[in-house]
């Protein structure tokens, strides 16, 4: 079948391609960034819906509702470029957020094969470790985009000459609000938000798609060689794995890429709720004012608001991330391996 093909032509090369993973650091990063920028286009119109939708009748904003009306509200106020607000930000932070992280990941989770840590655990600690690095290194440009995605210009207008209002203008007006440590505004909430959802994200990622690529394994006829799923995850070297076609290796990692970001992007939405209202506050209202005033506003459901555009854009933002990465790490190492 189409899932399975690929992997009976090239057998003689399989021992000496699951020995090690191959993929150098470049290689792995050029994946990444190619699956990130992907993704940031793609989803974008959908980020910026979530982020209207959880703004919605605070601070003067208009009261939306839906995520279909938002986007259309988007367009009838600030053209079909406004889907795209903030999409250059987006892509400048693929680098430390995706492209980093993701090889941070891999890193980590190869260091760990072999040791003494659980092996059920070791996707968590991997996801913990890459994201927590990544947010650090990305948190003034995740505030940048987040107020980007907002539609206000200075000081909290909605009007259209202040919607123009760029990267520059923002970070001025934040250094002067409160000095470059302001850019970092919120880096409690993101950590409590991201680092979370990667540690569900990669467990539950990690477990599922090696219980398939095994099976894909065994059904290639090279079940004996299933084994190592054992000691090892199969889904991490997958990408250097000819056993495994590419149709297999794409769907797998969309399939449960799409899942695993349902999961923890459901159960990390109340911190991402909080964490988008702290950065537009105008007075700098704490986090603990922010949580009482919507629960007293809005009650538990509060605490959710926006989590289909959420869900609709971060789930396939996994998908497309994994599966991507996936794919371009075997056509990069297939290249490295022939030369033209």
């Amino acid at each position: 079948s189409f899932l399975f093909s690929q992997g009976h032509a090239e057998r003689p090369a399989l021992r000496r391609l699951m020995a090690r993973d191959e993929l150098s650091i470049s290689q792995r990063l050029t994946a990444a960034i190619g699956g990130a920028a992907v993704s940031s286009v793609v989803v974008n119109p959908l980020e910026v819906a979530k982020t209207r939708l959880q703004l919605s009748g605070a601070g003067g904003a208009p009261q939306l509702s839906g995520t279909v009306a938002t986007l259309w509200h988007v367009v009838r106020s600030d053209g079909p470029q406004g889907l795209f607000r903030g999409a250059g930000v987006t892509a400048l932070n693929a680098l430390p957020t995706v492209g980093f992280y993701l090889y941070a990941y891999d890193y980590t989770l190869g260091r760990l094969q072999g040791s003494e840590i659980p092996r059920s655990l070791q996707p968590l600690l991997s996801g913990v470790t890459a994201r927590t690095l990544a947010v650090l290194a990305s948190a003034p440009l995740e505030n940048i985009r987040t107020q980007l995605y907002s539609g206000r210009g200075e000081g909290g207008s909605t009007s259209s000459g202040s919607r123009r209002a760029g990267v520059v203008s923002i970070v001025k007006r934040e250094v002067i609000a409160g000095g470059v440590l302001r850019l970092w505004r919120g880096l409690p909430l993101y950590m409590l938000r991201d680092v979370p959802f990667s540690a569900i994200y990669w467990t539950v990622l990690e477990h599922s798609r090696t219980a398939i690529l095994t099976r894909v394994l065994q059904l290639s006829q090279w079940g004996s060689q299933s084994a190592e799923s054992r000691d090892s995850w199969v889904a991490n070297r997958a990408a250097t794995n000819l056993q495994i076609g590419g149709g297999a290796l794409v769907a797998t990692n969309f399939i449960c890429g799409l899942s695993s970001g349902l999961v923890a992007g459901f159960c990390t939405m109340p911190a991402d709720v909080i964490y988008v209202k702290l950065i537009m506050s105008p007075n700098q209202q704490k986090t603990s004012q922010i949580v009482e005033e919507l629960w007293r506003s809005e009650g538990l459901l509060g605490f959710f608001r926006g989590t289909i555009p959420r869900l609709s854009k971060l789930a396939p933002s996994c998908a497309i991330v994994v599966s991507s990465y996936e794919l371009i790490k075997r056509l990069v190492w297939n290249s490295a391996q022939h030369p033209t």
